[in-house]
């Protein structure tokens, strides 16, 4: 009879262990990976902002709802700065952005900053945005030193694999000498 009872408890606990690892939900058929925006470079050394006197800072404030292709799309308008000289510049873009309105699985995303048309710093993936429809929020700060003297552009993008709607987002664009 114990022999019978100590079975009976490992097959329950075997059959509740089974059931529970298959209710889990299954992974993603895309892998998310740091730094693995496509087109976007996988980063050097951290940019270190000591040291350095803050020029200018510039916010801009997006409103919702903005749709974004899949692929980069622009969330906000170029913006034309100037680094003096002598010596070159350091410039900073701080970004959070709602993203949603989504019911494709597995739809990644990311937020990157160009300057002069080129990216800057790496834009890691923040995710997969919710299927549901609702909105994700993440913040990332790209930076970039060695911006050489002169007229230049800042812009920040919205990268997803399939789509979605940008809700709020907001900038901070900042300018360092040296």
């Amino acid at each position: 009879m114990k022999h019978s009872l100590k079975f009976g408890v490992v097959l329950f606990i075997t059959l509740l262990l089974g059931g529970v690892f298959l209710a889990l939900p299954a992974k993603s058929s895309r892998p998310i990976r740091a730094n693995a925006v496509p087109g976007v470079p996988s980063g050097g050394p951290p940019t270190l902002i000591f040291n350095r006197t803050l020029k200018s800072t510039s916010f801009n404030r997006i409103e919702c709802c903005q749709t974004a292709s899949a692929g980069f799309s622009d969330i906000d308008s170029p913006l034309t700065f100037t680094c003096p000289s002598p010596g070159t510049c350091t410039l900073s873009a701080e970004m959070y952005a709602q993203a949603g309105g989504n019911s494709t699985t597995a739809n990644r995303w990311a937020l990157i900053a160009l300057i002069d048309g080129t990216f800057i710093g790496v834009g890691p993936y923040a995710g997969e945005l919710l299927t549901d429809g609702d909105y994700s929020i993440t913040s990332w700060t790209d930076v970039a030193s060695g911006v050489t003297p002169g007229k230049h552009t800042i812009q920040s993008q919205i990268y997803t694999d399939d789509g979605a709607t940008l809700g709020y987002a907001g900038i901070t664009y900042r300018l360092y000498k040296p």
